[in-house]
């Protein structure tokens, strides 16, 4: 095993803050030290497939990293690789996605259920932190307080 930890940055996704993610993951894999980590760019595509980001790894080894990540290369099965990297290497993923289905702890809960390390929140405060009906009652519940608010659910304005 490598003295140096392996760290996977998961980046793109499919919600609508996709760009931004992959800006987020560039300034990251810049700014970890290779010394320490052994960075692995792992990109989900708009359509939800995970690919090995084989060129943003080409290009920070020839320190030209592009300003955005693209999540393309070869089709990455999470299952199986995050299995494989957590036994062979001491593993720890950073999620860099926006927005549901990243922010709001699906990636988490993926990730604890295949017991696979991770930085950040939790399932449930990623959960709550996204939804914001939810954390005003758990605020109210436990007698935090907190501006006044009134919930509007979508299924008003419905035809």
């Amino acid at each position: 095993m490598s003295s140096k930890r392996c760290l996977l940055v998961l980046f793109g996704g499919r919600s609508a803050e996709h760009n931004v993610s992959c800006v987020s993951a560039r300034h990251v894999i810049e700014a970890a030290d290779p010394e320490l980590y052994e960075v692995v760019p792992v990109g989900i595509d708009k359509s939800g497939n995970w690919h090995l980001a084989e060129k943003a790894i080409e290009d920070l080894k020839n320190n030209d990293l592009q300003e955005r990540l693209e999540p393309t290369g070869p089709v990455w099965n999470p299952i199986i690789e995050l299995g494989k990297l957590s036994s062979e290497k001491n593993l720890i993923v950073f999620p860099l996605l926006h927005g549901p289905l990243g922010e709001d702890g699906t990636i988490q809960g993926l990730l604890e259920v295949i017991d696979v390390p991770y930085i950040g929140s939790g399932v449930l405060g990623s959960a709550l932190a996204m939804d914001k009906i939810a954390t005003k009652e758990i605020l109210t519940h436990h007698k935090i307080p907190q501006a006044l608010y009134r919930s509007v659910h979508s299924k008003l304005f419905e035809d």
